[in-house]
């Protein structure tokens, strides 16, 4: 037991001492790591740049030939027989220029049968809403539907809510009445002997039987020996009641003229134009309207169903005559491009068809005369490219002359040669004499463009974690700036946001390393550990 016991402390000891020493060890192994990595940060140096503002272009280039456009077959696109021909051989056309034209009389036919159906729809879509054909625009269903005052008055109603009016059912009958009682008349009755006293104009004075209104008129008429006199009426006059007026003549006043009043206007009865029933009354009886107000709402679903499926088949009418309109239009065939025409095989009189319904392949050619470059883009780039895109053009021949141009189209085939797809990009431009068939092009693509941006050199942009950041210098700091980045080329990137102007960001960091045993120096920005922090590295530290 005991001897069992000193081994084990043997043991132990041997143990401390052999951690003592990885303990040394490795402390030394530390120390000459720091002491090394402290003499390489005392050469630590920087390239920097200053965060630019401008304009930053995004382009494919490449190179091609200049040759001549398209050469396009003309044929058929409709059944019929050439009536006229508008070109010759040789002849230059633009785009849209008549070529001939085919006649297809049944086509016209039915053009006016259609004509035909379109003025009997819109004849009967203007008898459901009571009105003309050049006027079916101007009523809308609300208003057929709406009776107005046809003249100033009190309006006493025939009917109420839900009362049938118009139709067989109360076409003759009215369902309002108008009467303008403003102004009335007093038809007096003078004794035969003074008849001849009374003239136009003199002033009358009226008393009511009822003792209540006395009004003021003027006599009107003469007529045997009534005597008609006008007033205004205060609000309390109706027709029938009686009274006595007293009129003043040259010679003494005429007291005993018993009389009536009357009203001086007839009265207007109001009918339906349209059948249904009685869905609202818009003023109350006995109300004082005036002319053009809104009195009566009719309801008839059944008639704004007609006239929306009139309208509807009218519509469709017209869709119609629109697209034969258009066959016919297409009866004469156009130049879809400039150029010169070649092979004009047709003559007046001939039948000509499509080629899928049995006719030729091609009754003519138009050569374009129109200059144009071709060049071939790589399957990598080729994503980028759009119809559209202004290209810059230099012609290797006319000294680096440059030419805008544009991008007309794009190959959907590519070209493999040598383990390489392209695709053809074909950029028209204006007219250039200087310019010939088989002058050598380079073109260059703006495929990407932004205006009055900040940018960065693109090796100052580091990619993190969460996005991209750039060092930037701050005094004898290095900051670690997170950034959003827009468009780049080869060289620059846009920066969105993150930085200032005034900013200057770490393109590189170069570690020169001194050699002790050659003195010979190299520049190796991997020599500082990477468990070791350095001073402008990793966003600490100061600058040299």
């Amino acid at each position: 037991m005991k001897k069992r016991l000193e081994k084990w402390k043997t043991k132990k000891r041997l143990t401390i001492i052999v951690l003592s020493a990885v303990v040394l060890l490795s402390g030394g192994g530390f120390s000459y790591y720091y002491l090394t990595a402290q003499e390489n940060v005392a050469a630590v140096s920087y390239q920097t740049s200053k965060v630019k503002k401008g304009d930053l272009t995004v382009t494919v280039d490449s190179s091609g030939v200049i040759e001549y456009g398209n050469q396009m077959d003309i044929t058929p696109t409709v059944n019929g027989t050439v009536t006229k021909i508008y070109v010759q051989e040789g002849a230059k056309v633009e785009a849209g220029d008549p070529l001939f034209a085919v006649d297809d009389s049944s086509l016209q036919n039915q053009i006016n049968q259609a004509k035909n159906e379109l003025k009997s729809a819109q004849i009967k879509l203007a008898d459901l809403l009571q009105t003309t054909v050049s006027n079916v625009n101007k009523v809308t269903v609300d208003r057929l539907l709406t009776i107005y005052a046809p003249a100033d008055g009190y309006i006493h109603y025939n009917v109420q809510t839900g009362s049938p009016v118009g139709g067989s059912t109360g076409a003759s009958s009215s369902i309002a009445t108008i009467q303008n009682k403003s102004i009335m008349r007093f038809i007096a009755n003078v004794p035969v002997e003074r008849i001849t006293d009374v003239k136009v104009g003199q002033v009358a004075e009226i008393q009511s039987d009822d003792g209540i209104s006395k009004v003021i008129g003027k006599v009107e008429r003469i007529f045997n020996t009534e005597v008609w006199v006008t007033v205004n009426n205060p609000g309390n006059l109706e027709k029938g009641l009686k009274g006595t007026a007293v009129i003043q003549t040259a010679a003494e006043p005429i007291e005993d003229a018993k009389g009536q009043y009357e009203y001086v206007s007839d009265e207007v009865m109001v009918f339906s134009k349209v059948s249904g029933n009685v869905e609202k009354l818009y003023v109350n009886n006995d109300t004082y309207v005036k002319k053009g107000t809104p009195i009566i709402k009719i309801s008839n679903p059944s008639l704004i169903n007609d006239i929306e499926s009139q309208k509807l088949n009218i519509s469709n009418i017209q869709l119609k005559i629109d697209q034969l309109e258009k066959e016919k239009d297409s009866l004469i065939q156009k130049a879809p491009i400039a150029g010169i025409i070649r092979d004009l095989s047709i003559a007046e009189g001939q039948a000509i068809a499509p080629s899928n319904a049995g006719g030729s392949s091609g009754i003519a050619k138009i050569e374009s005369n129109d200059l144009v470059a071709n060049i071939e883009v790589d399957e990598v780039d080729i994503a980028k490219v759009a119809v559209g895109q202004e290209a810059n053009l230099t012609i290797q021949a006319l000294l680096g002359e440059t030419i805008i141009g544009k991008v007309s189209s794009i190959s959907t085939t590519g070209i493999v040669k040598d383990g390489v797809t392209t695709y053809k990009v074909t950029i028209i431009f204006p007219a250039n004499e200087k310019v010939k068939a088989g002058m050598t092009v380079d073109a260059s693509i703006i495929v990407a463009k932004a205006e009055n941006v900040l940018m960065v050199p693109n090796s100052s942009v580091i990619e993190v974690k969460d996005g991209k950041s750039v060092r930037v210098m701050n005094g004898d700091l290095i900051k670690m700036k997170p950034v959003e980045v827009g468009i780049s080329n080869d060289t620059m990137t846009e920066i969105k946001s993150g930085l200032l102007e005034t900013d200057v960001v770490v393109t590189a960091v170069v570690t020169p390393t001194t050699s002790s045993s050659s003195g010979t120096t190299s520049s190796n920005s991997s020599l500082v550990p990477s468990n070791v922090t350095v001073p402008g590295i990793n966003g600490g530290g100061g600058r040299k």
